[in-house]
């Protein structure tokens, strides 16, 4: 019988940790034509009940969550077949030619882990390992498995009942005719424990050695006994050395944030992927100052969403180097200054790493030990042997190098003079060099750490888990954008900072059903922080098949909230941006479709048959009820007047922002009925029929009579005589976070 094409993984509840959403997007990406499907513990007791009631009072008499999580799985494959892969696993490589004409796989932890005094207590010869298992379904293992397990309740520990301890003793007693393949540890687990937790995986050069050949990674996370192993790409602690030079420590403030750090850079080729970087620094007082010449074009151009206070630009009366570095320095405000080159990506703690160090040594002056270089159009690779360059200084105003050009003087000056402190973690900072740039294989030559072709690419996949590295890439033609067809249902989804809540969204949208009608979906990213946009792109291959269109938009709007997203004071602003996105979405995707179907990014559970039920009212909108996990009404943009209408005294900023519940009922206070007139309606799930849009319909993005966005789409659809209806029967649920469009 042959493995299922689906990845099966666990959490206590949909909202998986934002710490394994690289880690879950890897599947996505590398098997994009399988389903990826989370079970949470209360689907693994409806599970058991359903399919295994005489293991109920097991399952649920376990002291040890861990105990439940490893029986779940194991009943999980047996009842549905595939690849069970715990959230700390990595995918490495596709795995549709590893499952071909197998019925059960399963891997050996590695050898090391033989020399841990429990293992070694166990008498087990090796380990088989829970954490990746494939298998077909029904396969008589399993019922030779629960055989085991029923016999190993009253063993100590969930090693013992139910984890690698048991399986590996199952396994050794097993003696049916269907076969199990046991596979050697570097296939699905090249690093050990040791290898994770003391950091040693995240240097470049052992991640890629210890990688090559490998389908899968798992990073030994143990959070059920364990602090949690680093997962996004950094260890916790950074090795680093210091040369004291003349100067004294010096003593920093107790909390390093107070510390304002001035990043300042030229303008050049490669300052779009410069402030991008800058962006997403974890520091949060910080500022970029652009230096360029007078007279010169605007180096921000063309570059969206930076209308931002803290990045500036000045301007210096000559095209000179020196003096444009000088003018950058006269500018800066911060306490510490820190080169921040066009051309490069940095990552988004490199600021925060690079001020702790300095803060723990009393350091004037860090620079990284060495850096990752990257030539995207040839492929290649390369880690620098040292010693440092300026490109990654930071250190205190008086410190900063008259002429930063000057590389040898200026490295000369900073060994002699301040206490410098050198860190050795070279994916803090990736030099992306341009086409054809002939000085790269000078640089290339000499480097001692060198990958290129398919391993160039797995270190440049391993550093973009942090860096938006597809900024870089060289761009592909574009698609010929395919037609809508008659008929089309279209889902438009607006996102910002939506990384996290992607995986359960895409799952929940690739099951709706449409009765044969063609369904299609498209994007729009703005603003994000968090590389949604990255894992949106990376996410899409997953969705063919499903989708007859499949579009992804990006459009910055810069907008930076002063307040808290749901204060008052901010509702105009926030909200006719998300007007425009949702407008400019619109504009680029609406083609032929018969229906639009918006949907919020953050909604964690909807019916597969949402538009069908909709659609079943004849109603031209309509809107289900959205709630939050409790149950209470979260979509309140939804309302019915319960007077006359809205009172002028709750005016605000141009736009009707009432006491929650004054002069509005909201779908929890008409929950028992079918279908509801409603006086506005909300965008978390919104069914609009695509005729209105074309003749017009669309999203206000200023105050229309006091209401903006999906508000006011609704009140402009009045005054043409045009209802808008709700189902308060139809439940959607929402995480109540902010991964929509802002």
């Amino acid at each position: 019988m042959p493995i299922a094409r689906t990845v099966h993984q666990l959490w206590k509840t949909a909202d998986v940790p934002a710490r394994f959403t690289a880690l879950r997007e890897s599947w996505r990406r590398r098997n994009p034509e399988w389903e990826i499907r989370l079970w949470t513990d209360a689907d693994l007791e409806t599970l058991v009940a359903a399919r295994f009631p005489e293991l109920l009072a097991i399952y649920r008499g376990y002291e040890h969550p861990i105990c439940r999580a490893d029986l779940g799985r194991y009943l999980v494959l047996e009842t549905f077949g595939g690849v069970y892969a715990d959230l700390d696993c990595e995918c490495l490589a596709p795995f549709d030619r590893l499952v071909e004409d197998a019925e059960f796989l399963i891997g050996l932890e590695p050898e090391t882990h033989q020399r841990d005094p429990v293992v070694a207590k166990s008498g087990l010869a090796h380990l088989v390992c829970p954490t990746l298992i494939a298998s077909a379904a029904s396969h008589p293992f399993w019922r030779h498995v629960r055989e085991s397990i029923i016999g190993a309740v009253s063993l100590e520990g969930p090693l013992n009942q139910t984890g690698p301890f048991m399986l590996t003793r199952a396994l050794a007693s097993y003696g049916g005719a269907a076969p199990v393949s046991l596979l050697e540890s570097g296939l699905f687990y090249p690093f050990d424990k040791a290898l994770c937790w003391d950091g040693s995986v995240f240097d470049l050069v052992v991640w890629e050695k210890a990688s090559r050949g490998a389908y899968a990674a798992h990073y030994w996370d143990g959070g059920w006994f364990r602090d949690p192993t680093p997962l996004d790409g950094l260890p916790w602690t950074h090795a680093g050395r210091i040369s004291p030079g003349a100067e004294p420590p010096t003593a920093y403030p107790a909390d390093p944030t107070t510390l304002a750090i001035s990043c300042l850079i030229v303008a050049g080729d490669g300052l779009t992927l410069a402030v991008e970087s800058y962006r997403r620094q974890t520091h949060p007082n910080r500022e970029l100052v652009i230096a360029a010449a007078a007279g010169a074009p605007d180096p921000l151009a063309g570059i969206e969403g930076v209308a931002r206070d803290d990045i500036r630009v000045v301007r210096a009366e000559t095209t000179d180097s020196v003096t444009l570095w000088a003018t950058a320095v006269k500018a800066a405000g911060g306490a510490l200054l820190c080169r921040w080159n066009a051309g490069e990506l940095q990552d988004p703690r490199r600021l925060e790493i690079q001020l702790t160090a300095l803060t723990q040594t009393g350091a004037q002056a860090s620079l990284l030990a060495r850096r990752v270089h990257w030539r995207p159009d040839a492929g290649r690779v390369a880690i620098g042997p040292g010693p440092a360059d300026l490109g990654s200084l930071m250190c205190q105003p008086r410190f900063w190098p008259a002429d930063v050009g000057d590389e040898t003087t200026a490295l000369r000056a900073l060994a002699a003079g301040p206490r410098l402190s050198l860190i050795d973690l070279p994916r803090l900072s990736l030099c992306v060099w341009p086409a054809g740039e002939a000085a790269f294989e000078t640089f290339w030559s000499a480097a001692p750490s060198r990958f290129e072709g398919a391993r160039g690419r797995a270190v440049i996949e391993e550093l973009g888990k942090r860096l938006p590295v597809a900024l870089a890439e060289p761009p592909a033609p574009p698609a010929p954008r395919k037609p809508s067809r008659a008929g089309e249902i279209l889902v438009l989804t607006p996102i910002k900072d939506g990384r996290a809540a992607l995986p359960r969204y895409l799952e929940l949208v690739s099951r709706l059903e449409t009765a044969g009608a063609p369904l299609s979906i498209a994007f729009m990213e703005g603003d994000s922080r968090d590389g949604s946009y990255e894992a949106l792109i990376d996410a899409l291959p997953s969705l063919k098949g499903r989708f007859d269109r499949i579009e992804a938009y990006r459009r910055h709007d810069g907008l930076e909230l002063q307040g808290p997203r749901r204060a008052p004071a901010v509702q105009r602003v926030r909200r006719a941006a998300i007007a425009r996105a949702r407008n400019r979405l619109l504009a680029e995707a609406l083609g032929a479709a018969e229906w639009v179907l918006w949907l919020d990014v953050d909604l964690i559970d909807f019916p597969s048959d949402l538009v069908q039920r909709l659609r079943a009212f004849g109603k031209d909108i309509i809107t289900p009820h959205c709630i939050l996990p409790g149950g209470a009404s979260f979509d309140l943009n939804t309302f019915i007047f319960s007077g006359a209408g809205d009172d002028p005294v709750d005016r605000v900023d141009g736009l009707f922002q009432p006491p929650r519940g004054k002069g509005r009922l909201y779908l929890d206070s008409v929950a028992d009925q079918d279908l509801v007139r409603v006086d506005s309606v909300g965008g978390t799930a919104l069914l609009v029929r695509g005729d209105l849009h074309r003749l017009g319909l669309a999203f206000p993005e200023e105050s229309h009579g006091g209401y903006i966005e999906t508000e006011g789409l609704a009140m402009m659809a009045r005054e043409v005589g045009i209802a808008c209806w709700a189902a308060p029967k139809v439940i959607i649920t929402h995480t109540g976070g902010a991964g929509g469009p802002l």
